[in-house]
């Protein structure tokens, strides 16, 4: 598995991250920490990091991966319904969390849950991203669980795209950052 070029979930495949797996964990576990910014050089292993410490600690995350180039709000959205599809198959087997995030998904306009698939209306009906975050943090606090909304290179979102999805996370909130270059 170490020199297998997929990102990396379990902690046995993860290497020489000792110290940046303890420091994220603390961070993830701060209950005032809002967001963490990972940073460092290409191919280094952010996303192993990141996806394992989640994995390992057990919380329940949404991996949006805009690797792919994402130029449209059409694609955007294409991305962001995978992202939350893989989430609901990922944890169907919590009935409550899974029931509860169907709800307040369900509830937001221009979405649609047809069982563990979402589809997000890209158009002019499409939903806010802060009313999709602002339904996660809800339900987070209505089932005492925390979620974690992965955006993987989100320095690729640039132009009123990026405009957009960066106004709906950086909402007054406490900075961390972790793995410098």
């Amino acid at each position: 598995m170490l020199f297998d070029t997929k990102p990396k979930t379990r902690r046995a495949d993860l290497f020489d991250f000792e110290e940046e797996f303890s420091r994220l964990s603390r961070l993830i576990n701060d209950s005032l920490t809002r967001l963490i910014v990972v940073r460092g050089l290409r191919r280094t292993g952010k996303t192993s990091l990141v996806l394992t410490t989640l994995n390992e600690l057990g919380v329940p995350y949404v991996f949006i991966d805009v690797r792919e180039v994402v130029r449209s709000r059409r694609g955007l959205y294409e991305v962001l319904s995978r992202a939350l599809s893989d989430f609901l198959r990922r944890y169907s087997l919590r009935k409550a969390l899974l029931n509860s995030i169907i709800k307040a998904l369900s509830g937001v306009r221009g979405v649609r849950v047809h069982g563990v698939e979402v589809s997000l209306n890209w158009g002019r009906d499409r939903p806010l991203l802060t009313e999709l975050f602002r339904e996660f943090d809800g339900v987070s606090s209505s089932v005492g669980v925390g979620f974690v909304i992965v955006i993987d290179e989100a320095q690729r979102l640039g132009g009123s795209l990026g405009i957009e999805v960066w106004s709906a996370v950086l909402t007054p909130m406490i900075f961390s950052e972790i793995l410098s270059s």
